[in-house]
């Protein structure tokens, strides 16, 4: 997909403008996906090079995104004649190096960094069984198999999203009280906070079936459950506009 057939598919009204600012990336589970334009260019990607499905797909379709942006900005700028300023390149740099080192110490992010690997080495270390589990192409006729190996897969699904949506959270909130007063900001902030939640919720209920399914793995769910637990407890406190907020469409 090129420049052109973006903007065309964008001011086609065949999309939801934005749908995809509020959703947790998991398209396989989606019920908007004909409504989805980044998920449209996406698709168009994979389908024009269906002869080369190797693991560097992602960042191919990564690269081109970020060419069509570049070529949009000229485009714009020129239209508008303005001229990007580069003056305060660094003290924008610098600005960013602050954020950052403020959002890597902060303790809810070491919590669910700590959370994240507790459950990569949880299942490092049970994968013979969770492997074969997960690897079934044709589940059986049990119910509770289903039920397994969907909450294997929420709970591996979310694992590292709920630190990658904090953090974002984190930016705006940082951006906000350092006087950035911007209602894009404040937006993303609690959309971002609003994901993380749902990603916290769904696991929680994932480890809860694993806990009443297998008494071998009691405890290390049940220090599962009080990780996530924490963690979002910590989320509402610093975000109390999170309790209650609905995302729209998916919520």
């Amino acid at each position: 997909m090129d420049k052109d057939e973006l903007l065309n598919a964008a001011q086609s009204g065949d999309f939801i403008s934005g749908i995809y600012d509020y959703c947790d990336r998991w398209c396989e589970k989606c019920q908007f996906t004909k409504k989805c334009l980044n998920f449209h260019m996406v698709e168009n990607k994979i389908k024009s090079k269906k002869s080369r499905r190797d693991k560097n797909e992602f960042f191919d379709n990564i690269e081109d995104s970020l060419k069509l942006a570049l070529e949009l900005i000229q485009d714009i700028t020129k239209e508008l004649n303005i001229k990007i300023d580069h003056s305060e390149d660094e003290e924008i740099e610098q600005e960013l190096k602050r954020v950052n080192d403020k959002i890597k110490k902060n303790e809810i992010i070491q919590q669910c960094r700590a959370y994240s690997k507790a459950v990569s080495d949880f299942f490092d270390d049970i994968s013979f069984y969770f492997g074969k589990l997960m690897g079934k192409e044709k589940l059986s006729e049990d119910e509770s198999i289903s039920k397994e190996k969907e909450a294997v897969e929420i709970i591996m699904w979310y694992n590292y999203l709920i630190e990658v949506k904090f953090a974002r959270t984190l930016h705006c909130y940082l951006s906000e009280h350092d006087g950035d007063e911007d209602n894009l900001d404040y937006d993303d902030k609690v959309v971002s906070a609003r994901i993380a939640i749902v990603a916290i919720d769904r696991s929680m209920a994932s480890w809860y079936l694993i806990y009443d399914t297998y008494s071998t793995y009691e405890e290390n769910a049940k220090k599962f459950l009080l990780m996530l637990h924490k963690i979002k407890e910590g989320i509402e406190m610093l975000i109390p506009e999170v309790v209650g907020y609905k995302r729209p469409y998916f919520d």
